[in-house]
């Protein structure tokens, strides 16, 4: 059935309130919105299923139970993007009938997305090519430039709930394809040829051949072999030459020592037979070798490859701001703003550089502050880069260029902190083996070779390289990538993204746990609409319901549904005033919506029974109806979904007869909430409240200094020090597409739940469920990690393990 066939919309039935989105397949938490007999959470949704239907693409809700992502953003604006000089900034290629671009889509999430994406040539007309690298979460398109503009290319992936994410770094080109692994790969082609061909002609060799029936071209396959194992032996392999070298140099322990010493060994051990003519070497076994330890490497770069954990300030930023000419705005690039310069910032955008506002604002600050109550600001109030601009447009006079903003020094103090401190902490567990058995080997060998030298130098010769030979740890260095890649691959399908390795073994060592608070522990913007006040009469509610869902503020949009669940009265001059509320007249009342001055609180007019009748500055949503007051709205902060959980089982986690972890609270946000959050951790925690990013980068550090092993959980930057100093850093987000400073790794909100189990997956010792599909065995032997990762069968709870 075609979309253009269905009929309008219907009112919303709160019988339907839970039932799955049509589109998205998440709850409809709110009101939820009606076409036909299907519910949807918002009218993003209801939108892209719409169009879908339109295009004749009902299929793709069949591959997938939840194929959709929830369209739920702000219509972004992406007018700027024909702009000669900017467009062009995007391209990878242009010519006269064809360019190619290429676009970071985050709600790229199962096959649906795929199918949906690449069938664009068939509904776009312009659209030539389309091609989807899902790992990277990336939508490469190829158009017609003279057919169709680069801006109505990115409305129309909007429209079907893929909307692009464009930043400021885009325009340089940094976060196209990571090309750093490209070296690693040819290097991996380069051992793959020669080891296969080697081996090919080591037949012989395996099979006992007499050598001597060939002839001289038997000498042909001796030198091929030799021609063949140089490339491996100094290009494939130079990447462990070069490591140890390094590592001698600086005096740190490396597995790469005594995997290169193994490869002279076999080297000069294969050589020297080979031209001796007593025996045919072990040149298959050198080239082997290599390839396989070039492909322990390659996947496990492979593995944790894909998250943006290296991005700088600028992709915090938009990728075009509209800078005021006159009585015109022109797209510019955010550096390009000069000390004096107006910048027009709409709503939902980020101010990029700090300067005065020329006109009143409400702004918040919750990344780069953690606060997360909104300020209102009046005109000529001082404004810090990094904030976000809420309800109307603002213009803002620059007073520092972006490169010396507020959010650009925060960066830089905590970027090049955390650099430091993680190259510090950087040694893995296979370094670790090596630095007891590197001098181990070589006394062995030295040991060895003396010993049976009164036997004579070649038969010295051959125990110092059977020694060094059979001692090279190569066992380790393919069983540790393998190991360790495949653990990080269960935990990402648990939902905890880890940077690398070192990550996962530091997890182990971790006594205890910092925790930001806002977009943390609590969702931004989420939870309860609490009322309080005189009880309000059927026709009241429905009087502020109706001025409310003329206001887009995110506040008045929640009235609207939870308060719209009766027919409405038409709302007439109504009239929004940045930063104090909404106004406007429905039924036979006056309604004014917003905060405590705006409404009329403090003026000696609220009536006895208004809350908070003489504090103007208490928080939350207040009402006035015809000059009465009778209360205020307070959005209670919503805990995540498993936060509590989270909390009850590390606090249960023993190490012995005491805790495993202690707790601490450390949030910017002021101190309303402290006997809420007092309630969820454990007596005697300390809870901060009011802490600046820098008090919360010294309190890690100072627990550090007392013997503590720090695990720190934040989500913005005003969290990037504390993550880059804690142990491990780990950064809570809904979207992993999202910006990640200085963070040891990403644990996905929806599993903040499991954190106790992939806390306990750490040290590797006992069995840990995570989600009752899959476990993990382990065995810790000497400092060496051996680990078996069991996939549970669902259905009789047995198991079948891989080594």
């Amino acid at each position: 059935m075609r979309a253009s066939a269905l009929p309008p919309s219907k009112p919303a039935d709160q019988t339907l309130r839970g039932q799955a989105c049509a589109h998205c397949g998440d709850p409809c938490d709110a009101r939820p919105l009606l076409l036909e007999d299907k519910a949807f959470c918002c009218s993003g949704c209801r939108t892209a299923f719409q169009l879908i239907h339109e295009l004749g693409l009902e299929d793709y809700y069949a591959l997938n139970e939840r194929p959709g992502a929830p369209v739920r953003q702000t219509a972004k604006d992406y007018s700027w993007m024909d702009d000669p000089v900017l467009g062009a900034r995007l391209l990878r290629f242009r010519s006269s009938s064809r360019a190619v671009v290429q676009f970071r889509l985050p709600a790229i999430h199962c096959s649906s997305c795929v199918w949906l994406l690449e069938r664009m040539p068939q509904f776009v007309p312009g659209v030539l090519e389309a091609r989807v690298h899902f790992g990277r979460r990336e939508l490469e398109l190829h158009y017609h430039p003279e057919q169709l503009a680069l801006s109505a290319l990115a409305v129309q992936l909007q429209r079907i709930g893929y909307a692009p994410d464009i930043n400021r770094a885009d325009l340089d080109g940094k976060q196209k394809r990571n090309k750093s692994n490209d070296p690693l790969i040819k290097r991996l082609g380069v051992a793959g040829f020669c080891a296969g061909n080697i081996m090919l002609l080591s037949f012989p060799d395996y099979l006992d051949w007499d050598p001597a029936s060939a002839g001289p071209m038997w000498d042909l396959v001796i030198w091929l072999k030799i021609g063949l194992s140089l490339p491996i032996l100094f290009y494939s392999g130079s990447v462990y030459w070069k490591s140890a070298w390094l590592a001698l140099r600086r005096g740190v322990p490396s597995v790469d020592i005594p995997i290169a010493l193994g490869m002279a060994a076999l080297t000069v051990r294969s050589f020297y037979d080979i031209i001796a003519g007593t025996g045919p070497g072990y040149l298959d076994s050198l080239a082997g070798l290599i390839f396989f330890l070039l492909i322990g490497r390659w996947f496990q770069d492979r593995i944790y490859g894909f998250l943006s954990f290296q991005r700088d300030y600028k992709s915090f930023f938009p990728a075009a701001v509209l800078k005021v000419e006159g009585q015109t705005r022109r797209p510019v690039v955010p550096d390009e703003l000069l000390p004096g310069d107006v910048m027009f910032i709409r709503p939902g955008e980020i101010i990029p550089a700090d300067g005065v506002l020329l006109g009143p604002a409400r702004l918040d600050y919750h990344f780069i502050t953690g606060e997360s109550e909104p300020e209102i600001l009046a005109t000529s109030a001082r404004v810090y880069g990094g904030a976000r601009v809420l309800e109307s447009p603002v213009e803002v006079q620059v007073e520092k260029a972006l490169a010396s903003s507020y959010l650009a020094s925060l960066w830089d103090r905590d970027a090049l902190r955390g650099q430091s401190q993680r190259q510090a902490r950087m040694t893995r567990i296979t370094d670790r083996f090596s630095r007891a058995f590197t001098p181990f080997v070589i006394a062995l060998a030295a040991l060895a070779t003396a010993f049976w030298w009164p036997a004579g130098p070649a038969r010295a010769l051959e125990i110092l390289t059977a020694v060094l030979i059979v001692a090279c740890p190569c066992g380790l260095a393919l069983a540790a990538p393998f190991a360790l890649g495949h653990a990080l691959r269960f935990l990402d399908g648990a939902g905890l993204h880890l940077r690398d390795t070192g990550a996962l073994e530091r997890l182990a060592r971790l006594d205890t746990l910092v925790f930001d608070k806002t977009g943390t522990l609590t969702a931004p913007g989420q939870g309860l609409l609490r009322y309080e006040g005189r009880e309000l009469k059927p026709d009241e509610r429905a009087a502020v319901a109706a001025v409310a869902a003329c206001s887009a503020h995110p506040l008045s949009v929640r009235i609207a549904g939870e308060w719209g669940d009766v027919l409405l009265p038409t709302a007439s001059d109504v009239r929004e005033e940045a930063g104090a509320g909404v106004s406007g007249s429905a039924g036979q009342y006056r309604v004014r919506i917003g905060s405590a001055v705006f409404a009329g609180y403090g003026s000696g007019r609220a009536n006895s029974s208004a809350p908070h009748r003489d504090n103007p500055s208490a928080r939350g949503v207040y009402l006035a109806l015809n000059g009465d007051l009778p209360g205020r709205l307070v959005l209670e902060p919503a805990l995540r979904s498993g936060a509590r959980a989270a909390l009850q089982g590390v606090m249960q986690a023993r190490k012995g007869a005491v805790p495993r972890y202690s707790l601490e609270l450390l949030s910017g946000d002021k101190a309303m909430e402290q006997e809420h959050m007092r309630a969820l951790f454990p007596q005697g925690a300390v809870l901060r409240f009011g802490v600046s990013p820098f008090e919360k980068l010294e309190r890690v550090e100072a627990l550090q200094a007392e013997g503590h092993h720090v695990g720190m959980f934040g989500d913005g930057l005003n969290d990037a020090g504390a993550l880059a100093a804690a142990d491990v850093g780990l950064a809570v987000a809904d979207d992993l597409s999202g910006y990640f400073p200085a963070a040891d790794g990403v644990l996905h909100a929806r599993s903040l739940g499991r954190l106790p189990a992939l806390l306990s997956y750490g040290p590797l010792h006992a069995r840990r469920r995570l989600d009752g599909h899959w476990g993990v065995h382990g065995l810790q032997c000497g400092g060496v990690v051996v680990c078996s990762l069991g996939v549970a069968d669902a259905a009789g709870g047995g198991h079948s393990d891989a080594a």
